[in-house]
């Protein structure tokens, strides 16, 4: 299996007093990966055999450097996962039995 990461960040200059914006986008890739070891796959596993390749994007938006009468302040805007991949990530078969975890769905927050 193969995985790259790549990320970008930006700062302006302050746009007020000393609060500068801050942003930053990543992504994460892997190829297609087998996700169960066995060589001969019973029919009912072959929907778990292989996670395909995927793309994962975050962002994150920030004003930095908000002045306070004591001390500094941060406003922060994020998110996981724009693109909702809903890939599997981790198959687990057991005998006849099988299971899969998917990529979170897409969620953000500010902070």
């Amino acid at each position: 299996m193969q995985r790259a990461n790549i990320a970008a960040q930006y700062k302006t200059q302050p746009v007020f007093k000393e609060a500068q914006l801050l942003f930053r986008t990543d992504a994460s890739w892997h190829s297609k990966e087998r996700t169960i070891g066995q060589t001969s796959i019973p029919p009912q596993f072959e929907s778990v055999a292989f996670s395909p390749a995927s793309w994962v994007l975050n962002a994150r938006v920030a004003l930095q450097h908000i002045k306070l009468p004591e001390g500094d302040m941060e406003v922060a805007l994020w998110a996981k996962n724009l693109n909702d991949n809903g890939t599997m990530m981790f198959p687990i078969n057991f005998f006849y039995l099988a299971s899969t975890t998917y990529q979170p769905a897409r969620r953000s927050a500010s902070t």
